[in-house]
């Protein structure tokens, strides 16, 4: 017994490497961070126990004759006692950036206790990655015990990522929005969905306050994807109405204030933003990592933002903008938004769940239970309290406290869904935002897509995980997809990222498959929208 929990140990120890030494996109379009979305094995950064199944099959794989391979081999001889575990083979092997977060001694002491006592292990399935210095292969040791080995390799084949996972079950894929709703009511702890579908020439889904930008954003709906509440199909929605924690996805706020400065000439798309200590905040990201004085661009900070949910890029926007700035912009899209105000930075948030100062552990604790003036009261007294929070606090997190709801950025199913509404018709007059909303398509293994235009922003922290899509057709159909979910245990919910995103895709593919809902006429039409089925109440499916 004390071998199998010294391999969850050393299985938690590598996974925490990856967020401090290389956030790169992953094969599934998200990301390593506690508040961004393109989530590495872990973006709660909790490893889960390595799997232990019956008596495995016989080894079926070779290691491919690349970098990342040979690498690999090396790696795979140290677990197996073929090579000597020593500092120094570790040293070798390692990149600097890795060897800052572990020290070779502690790799050493990993290995010994984490690994050796379960040897040999073997290969059974290698998956060579889009570059010769990446892999992840599944190893397992004598008893069954089954892991995913990722390696990543710098351009000077050292060793930068070495993560080992839980290995992540196929996706099953799910035949209808029925069993969408079942499935997502499965998962632990709380969901909310939207699904909605516009017919072509109709417009957009659109949620929240139907009198303000979202419902019919910026003119006359004639003029705009914006359609009224009779175009809109909703397939699925269960908790579409109630606050949930959004993690990155509030950033989509942010992206829709910049817009509306930009239309009131208080800024502009060329301005600078330049990079400083106080505005610095943890990964993701890559501005965190840039030196003091970098400049970029206010478009390059939201394409950032959008595209890898680069946190001390947002941070840039929100202090160019003003939070009051940010939170009537919010407001004029959602009307009334509690959850959003104070709308926190990024590094404000960080600080207030995760640091350990005496403003944030009191601001934290009564954070819930404060009105506006009494948050703007405890963001004051954090402003003078040093920040002393890294990767590794956020690391530790055990997850989502639903009953004591922690410092987040709150709003609902539908909410969201409108500032979708509101950027896709602002895309009409800003050509930026098609560009920064389709980079990162949140989704893998898209064949013969029926859309033209996909936009996407989702968003995970210890405990919650998120995503939101919205795609389009030229002739103005539209599906839009929002799914909030959060769990008490962080490590629950991140073994479900695969079924969540899986089934976004489902969704995007069954409604390619069927025909069009057709606007309703006048005649025809019914006080309100048909809904879908149902997966729970007040938002809790889990």
């Amino acid at each position: 017994m004390g071998g199998r929990r010294g391999l969850g140990q050393a299985v938690l120890l590598l996974g925490a490497l990856v967020l401090s030494s290389c956030a790169d996109e992953t094969t599934d379009g998200s990301e390593a961070s506690a508040t961004g979305e393109r989530s590495q094995p872990s973006e709660s950064s909790q490893q889960p126990e390595a799997s232990q199944g019956p008596e495995p099959p016989p080894p079926s794989e070779e290691l491919p004759d690349t970098a990342a391979g040979a690498a690999a081999e090396e790696i795979l001889a140290v677990l197996n006692a073929e090579t000597p575990n020593t500092a120094e083979l570790w040293d070798d092997l390692l990149a600097e950036e890795f060897l800052a977060d572990v020290p070779a001694q502690q790799m050493v002491e990993l290995v010994e206790t984490g690994f050796l006592p379960t040897a040999p292990w073997s290969i059974y399935e290698v998956d060579g990655g889009a570059e010769d210095r990446q892999l992840v292969a599944e190893i397992r040791d004598d008893v069954g015990t089954a892991l995913q080995m990722h390696v990543g390799l710098t351009d000077e084949e050292l060793v930068e990522t070495l993560l080992f996972t839980e290995p992540q079950p196929d996706h099953q894929e799910a035949t209808s929005y029925e069993e969408i709703g079942e499935r997502l009511e499965a998962l632990p702890g709380q969901a909310s969905v939207l699904i909605t579908e516009t017919a072509a020439e109709a417009g957009s889904a659109s949620g929240g306050n139907s009198d303000a930008p979202g419902g019919d954003v910026g003119g006359d709906a004639d003029d705009s994807p914006g359609g009224d509440a009779d175009d809109v199909t909703v397939h699925l929605a269960a908790g579409e109405d109630e606050p949930a924690p959004l993690a990155s996805v509030a950033k989509l706020a942010v992206l829709w204030a910049v817009v509306e400065a930009v239309e009131s000439e208080e800024l502009a798309w060329t301005d600078a933003l330049t990079v400083t200590d106080e505005l610095r905040s943890l990964p993701s990201g890559e501005l965190q990592d840039a030196d003091t004085g970098t400049q970029v661009t206010v478009a390059e900070a939201a394409q950032l933002m959008i595209e890898i949910s680069d946190n001390t890029a947002t941070d840039m926007l929100i202090d160019a903008l003003g939070r009051e700035t940010v939170e009537q912009a919010t407001a004029d899209v959602l009307g009334e938004a509690e959850g959003l105000t104070p709308f926190l930075t990024t590094r404000e948030m960080f600080h207030l769940r995760f640091g350990e100062g005496d403003s944030a552990f009191q601001g934290a604790e009564q954070w819930a239970q404060s009105d506006v003036s009494q948050r703007l009261e405890i963001l004051a007294e954090l402003a003078d309290e040093p920040f002393d929070v890294d990767a590794d606090d956020v690391q530790g997190a055990a997850g989502y406290p639903a009953e004591e709801p922690p410092p987040e950025w709150y709003a609902s199913a539908e909410d969201v869904a409108a500032l979708h509404e509101a950027l896709a018709v602002a895309e009409q007059e800003h050509e930026q935002l098609s560009a920064i909303l389709g980079s990162n398509p949140g989704l893998t293994d898209i064949e013969d897509a029926w859309w033209d235009e996909l936009a996407f922003k989702g968003g995970s922290s210890p405990g919650v995980l998120t995503g939101s899509w919205q795609v389009r057709t030229e002739d103005g159909r539209t599906l839009t997809v929002v799914i909030l979910t959060s769990a008490q245990q962080a490590q629950e919910l991140a073994a479900q990222q695969t079924e969540v995103f899986g089934l976004t895709r489902d969704a995007l593919m069954i409604a390619g498959e069927e025909e069009e809902p057709e606007p309703e006429t006048e005649a025809e039409s019914d006080p309100e929208p048909e809904a879908g089925p149902e997966t729970g109440n007040d938002g809790e499916t889990g």
